[in-house]
């Protein structure tokens, strides 16, 4: 499997610290990416992310490297998920009222398929030739006010918050046209839906990885970031 991928992780200009965390690995049989956003508010929300990417990045060079070829597709998602699931335990005990909490999406591909995985608000688009589209689905409170349902931005659902995680996960085949772009809410609040899918759709076929994440970073900027601000931008074929 062949990568071209770009990546940034910043504080912004308006925070002093940076409370996201990602990820990207890659050998030449599969992927592994991730973007977590500890929770702005919460007690030690970089601790939460960053013990997620660790978590992930251990399981990526001790488990899943030395038997890659050899573990199946629905083997490594179960791995995948047992390793959040073991997180949230070491976080809520951890921290049990203060409630630190981070958001995550995930990205593996291998053996021709690809699994999302993803608990809170940080989001992942997918394009296939000239189309894109937002696949995951953001864990966030819905409210019906004169007929209309709208979001209301409060978090359904993030890693540490509960004793029972509650994480959404999806698969697919891969494509030969297919890219992802994975962010927090720090991107895209800061970048509007027609850039971001312009960006994407034709970053998709002829620009590097890495002009497509700076061109998204400037807008991000322009516009007036107020948040850390995390994405990857992958092309991946098989």
């Amino acid at each position: 499997m062949k990568f071209q991928y770009a990546s940034r992780s910043e504080a912004g200009p308006v925070r002093n610290h940076n409370e996201d965390a990602i990820l990207a690995n890659t050998c030449e049989e599969a992927g592994l990416f991730l973007v977590a956003d500890g929770m702005g508010g919460r007690v030690d929300g970089e601790v939460v992310s960053g013990k997620i990417r660790d978590e992930y990045d251990h399981w990526w060079h001790k488990t899943f490297l030395p038997s890659c070829g050899k573990m199946s597709f629905r083997d490594a998602l179960e791995q995948l998920k047992r390793v959040l699931q073991g997180v949230n335990r070491d976080i809520v005990g951890r921290y049990d009222e203060k409630k630190a909490g981070s958001t995550i999406v995930l990205l593996f591909l291998y053996k021709g398929n690809f699994a999302y995985l993803w608990v809170g608000d940080s989001r992942i688009y997918r394009f296939r030739g000239l189309s894109m589209e937002q696949i995951t689905k953001d864990d966030v409170f819905h409210s019906t006010e004169a007929g209309k349902e709208r979001l209301n931005g409060k978090l359904t659902g993030a890693v540490g918050l509960r004793a029972t995680l509650e994480l959404n996960l999806r698969t697919d085949t891969i494509r030969n046209d297919d890219g992802f772009f994975l962010c927090s809410d720090g991107v895209y609040r800061f970048a509007p839906p027609a850039f971001l899918k312009r960006k994407l759709r034709f970053g998709g076929g002829l620009s590097a990885p890495q002009e497509v994440v700076a061109s998204i970073e400037r807008e991000v900027l322009k516009n007036g970031a107020r948040d850390n601000y995390s994405m990857i931008f992958l092309k991946a074929r098989p």
